[in-house]
């Protein structure tokens, strides 16, 4: 995915509104900037389909079998050496599945769904669709039928494993700086200068920058979004400050850009989602 700094489209609002950036930003005023640009961001990232952030990969209905890990009863596992699903009948640590004294094959009742946040999986955003095998190397790939519950993505079907196509999460942005003397909990997301860039904690962490350490994960901000983001963001600071005309011209702007985008992808690109169609 093509990105931008953070810095450079929060510095952008910040001339626009007639302050420099090289001077101290008013705290105050920096946080509103950067919760503008957050939520204008997902705004452009949810409204279409962009093929920068979309992914298609392997899911499995469970997680693979841990030998580290212990299980309790009724556990469900994924175990990739016969590549079946499992249920613990007696709680354990480091018995295979294949010990049938504490294991069984799942049953007709297993629930084949994918959680949208799997352990060590990129989480998943929104679900465009699900393939027998992964579409972008196998023509023969068929799309199949699912739905979301408050599980995740159901799916029909006995297969084992299957591959999803959806959209990545969008970033979240702050101009909070990180302090490296304070402990943050998986989630935080924090501004570092030096950088210019943001980080979401993926775990607790103290005293590790988040430039150097994989306990953070940097949140990229769309090249193809910039120009939206900025303007879009700086129509929400005229808003607020009761601008409404001036607010109303600038973010006809910003949809303009954004408009601007989508047609390179269309026309210049060719890049039209396809979709598949059933009928009765």
């Amino acid at each position: 995915m093509r990105t931008v700094s953070f810095k450079s489209v929060f510095d952008a609002v910040i001339r626009r509104i007639g302050d420099d950036p090289d001077v101290t930003v008013q705290d105050n005023t920096g946080r509103v900037v950067a919760e503008y640009i957050s939520e204008r961001i997902r705004e452009g990232w949810e409204a279409y389909y962009w093929p920068e952030w979309t992914a298609i990969e392997e899911r499995t209905f469970r997680s693979a079998f841990d030998l580290g890990v212990s299980y309790a009863v009724d556990a469900e596992v994924y175990y990739p050496t016969t590549e079946q699903y499992y249920r613990a009948i007696s709680a354990s640590t480091g018995n295979l599945p294949s010990n049938s004294t504490f294991w069984e094959l799942a049953g007709n009742d297993f629930d084949r769904y994918i959680s949208l946040d799997q352990p060590g999986q990129t989480p998943i955003g929104e679900v465009l669709a699900v393939h027998t095998a992964n579409p972008r190397i196998s023509p023969s790939a068929l799309e199949l039928g699912f739905w979301l519950s408050d599980n995740g993505i159901q799916i029909d079907g006995e297969m084992s494993a299957v591959w999803v196509e959806f959209c990545l999460r969008p970033p979240e942005f702050t101009s909070q700086p990180y302090d490296p003397a304070t402990t943050y909990a998986a989630g935080s997301v924090r501004y570092l200068a030096s950088t210019g860039q943001c980080y979401r904690a993926r775990e607790a962490v103290t005293a590790e920058a988040p430039n150097t350490s994989s306990k953070w994960e940097e949140m990229r901000l769309p090249y193809v979004l910039s120009r939206y983001a900025t303007q879009a963001a700086y129509a929400d600071v005229l808003t607020a400050d009761g601008q409404h005309d001036n607010a109303g011209r600038v973010l006809s702007a910003a949809n303009d850009y954004i408009a601007q985008e989508w047609d390179k992808i269309e026309l210049k690109q060719r890049q039209q989602r396809r979709f598949s169609v059933r009928t009765r």
